[in-house]
């Protein structure tokens, strides 16, 4: 995980229990949690659908909330119910910050 998206966890309140240190040529830049993929679909809840390769996106990955279907629900409401990335860790990592974004505004 880069750690852009894990400052992005620490700030939306993502629990900050096993940190590693990102350096960038050399120096330390800051120390944030660096979750396991376990840990991201545990935080997700019991609403977490499942992982798998973005159907659209060669080599990305695509996380998914319960109900999902991109076909019946607008965008905005499909970005608070998915999660994207590189990475089946950061894909899930997007997920939980959707939820997040998505339960602090209702």
């Amino acid at each position: 995980m880069n750690s852009t998206l894990a400052k992005q966890l620490k700030d939306s309140g993502f629990p900050q229990t096993r940190k590693v240190g990102f350096y960038k040529d050399g120096v330390l830049l800051e120390s944030l949690n660096d979750p396991t993929l376990e840990e991201l679909i545990e935080a997700c809840g019991d609403t977490f659908w499942g992982i798998r390769r973005h159907p659209l996106k060669r080599g990305w990955w695509r996380a998914d909330i319960e109900g999902f279907q991109a076909a019946s629900i607008d965008e905005n409401e499909k970005v608070s119910r998915l999660g994207e990335g590189q990475t089946p860790t950061e894909a899930v990592a997007r997920l939980w910050l959707s939820i997040q974004s998505s339960s602090k505004k209702n």
